[in-house]
């Protein structure tokens, strides 16, 4: 999930759907001193386990995380180098979704990336409606099989992800 945030760069990373923290710890571990992590997540059980990481980087929001703007807004913060999101699409109305890409495109620097965690590929034509350059990876040796969605406000060229894929599919390349 983080493969893709080139962390010498980044400055403002936003999570969205933290969980019980295991991506937040990760990001956590491999940012700069000086970048901030804007965590949001609306699970109150999931929330308790978040209280406990005690670091000066991460500012730990309990909401809704299709409310990120107004916290941004709020602290000034104009871009994002990197959005990760494990929110659940499948769940979200296409409107809910219209409004969470829109709101990630408008803020997501252009040097940026917007990662997603799914289930499945339907949120996927959502994603290329909003940004020009969308890659998706499978993660099959996760339980159950994921993808990661990893979307650019410009085109790019991106040969893969390596770590992303399983040593069986490389093998089979």
């Amino acid at each position: 999930m983080i493969e893709p945030v080139d962390f010498r760069h980044a400055n403002i990373i936003v999570e969205l759907g933290c969980g019980t923290g295991v991506i937040t710890r990760a990001l956590l571990n491999r940012m700069k001193p000086e970048t901030q992590l804007w965590a949001f997540e609306i699970n109150n059980e999931m929330l308790n386990f978040l209280k406990k990481i005690q670091d000066k980087r991460l500012h730990l929001i309990h909401d809704d995380a299709l409310n990120f703007p107004h916290y941004l807004q709020k602290a000034r913060i104009q871009k994002v180098d990197y959005f990760i999101s494990s929110l659940p699409l499948a769940i979200f109305s296409t409107e809910q979704q219209r409004q969470l890409f829109q709101n990630i495109q408008q803020y997501l620097s252009r040097q940026g990336a917007y990662v997603q965690f799914q289930y499945s590929l339907l949120s996927l034509k959502h994603i290329k409606a909003f940004f020009p350059s969308v890659r998706t990876y499978f993660t099959p040796l996760n339980l159950p099989p994921a993808v990661i969605y990893v979307a650019y406000k410009r085109r790019v060229c991106i040969k893969r992800v390596p770590s992303l894929l399983s040593d069986q599919h490389h093998k089979k390349r």
